[in-house]
């Protein structure tokens, strides 16, 4: 099993320690949202029935923060793809999914570092806006590709 290791290893180790904090910067901010929900709402408020949706908003967001860090392998699998089509040259369509979301810009914005192209990251933020904070209706999905077992 001495064979070259996978693209997938390379990329683990080439990621700097900053850089998968940075992966996990929206998940960790809602743990401790959920952590602060709960403890202030718990402890400050008399009333049983704030006290009791304190905790439930609590637990919401702490199931949000762990089905958003639970994402991480994914987002890997995406920082795989994003190196792999634009290594050669920028193809800013391939880009254009992950824009639309906090966490896809993150790894967008590690791609482009791995890569050598910092100074695109400027033209694919005015190109592809966030809709984070846009009220219309977006029929964007940001899908994060799942790791199959053995395969590419």
């Amino acid at each position: 099993m001495g064979g070259r290791p996978s693209l997938k290893a390379l990329l683990h180790r080439m990621i700097t320690f900053i850089e998968k904090c940075r992966l996990q910067f929206y998940p960790f901010i809602l743990l401790l949202s959920a952590f602060a929900t709960g403890t202030l709402g718990y402890a400050f408020i008399e009333c049983l029935l704030f006290k009791v949706s304190s905790l439930g908003f609590a637990f919401y967001l702490l199931v949000l923060a762990i089905q958003l860090g639970s994402t991480y392998p994914l987002k890997l699998r995406s920082l795989q793809i994003l190196i792999k089509k634009n290594r050669q040259s920028i193809q800013e369509e391939s880009f254009e999914d992950y824009m639309k979301a906090p966490c896809g810009r993150q790894v967008v914005k590690i791609a482009l570092r791995k890569i050598g192209r910092d100074n695109v990251y400027e033209r694919l933020k005015q190109k592809y806006p966030s809709l984070v904070f846009s009220f219309g209706k977006s029929k964007t999905k940001i899908i994060f590709y799942t790791v199959r077992e053995g395969g590419s």
